[in-house]
């Protein structure tokens, strides 16, 4: 993913998006998180940031990429969690508490930007699994060159009380115009909100 943020793909693609994260936030700011094996939430996003949100607020996290897991950050993000961070030696660690942003009330749409395949598929199939049975819609985006097999083969995962999940491959966002890349980004999502899938 570094080659993605420093050729500014991770940018556009913030900048692609954020149109539709705000129409569906009534408080105009969208929950931001890092994710490698593990997972960091960001400030929200922004019309004041988004801009310049990669250079500002990502690379100064101090987040470093390393794997591909998705089920943490997808647990976070659906069931709340906590985590102990920073510290020397075991000492000055405080623990990060992360709230769930998936209600009983309100649909959640999550547009989860990735760049490659995750090694941890089971433990995601089952936070998919139990997803399926709340409100909200997981919708998977893939940059990049990776094939995306997994992601390709959602529809697919047994054990679902209904199919909350969406895939789009955007290899080249500069060739989708607006309307091209909304649609591919909220056909599933419409079918879902009408009890179709």
């Amino acid at each position: 993913m570094s080659s993605l943020y420093s050729n500014g793909t991770v940018q556009h693609t913030i900048c692609r998006l954020v149109p539709l994260g705000l129409t569906f936030d009534d408080n105009g700011s969208i929950d931001v998180y890092l994710f490698q094996n593990n997972y960091k939430k960001l400030s929200d996003l922004t019309l004041s940031n988004y801009e310049n949100y990669v250079r500002k607020v990502i690379n100064t996290s101090g987040y470093k990429m390393g794997g591909t897991s998705y089920a943490p950050v997808l647990r976070a993000i659906i069931d709340g969690d906590s985590y102990k961070q920073g510290g020397f030696l075991g000492f000055g660690r405080k623990t990060v508490t992360t709230e769930s942003i998936v209600g009983n009330g309100d649909v959640t749409f999550i547009l989860f930007v990735t760049d490659g395949e995750n090694s941890d598929k089971n433990e995601t199939n089952e936070i998919i699994r139990k997803s399926s049975d709340m409100n909200v819609f997981i919708q998977f985006i893939g940059i990049g060159n990776q094939k995306f097999r997994y992601l390709e083969m959602l529809d697919d995962i047994s054990g679902r009380k209904r199919d909350n999940t969406g895939f789009s491959k955007m290899k080249d966002l500069d060739k989708a115009d607006d309307n091209e890349l909304y649609t591919n980004v909220l056909k599933q999502f419409s079918r879902w909100l009408k009890g179709l899938q």
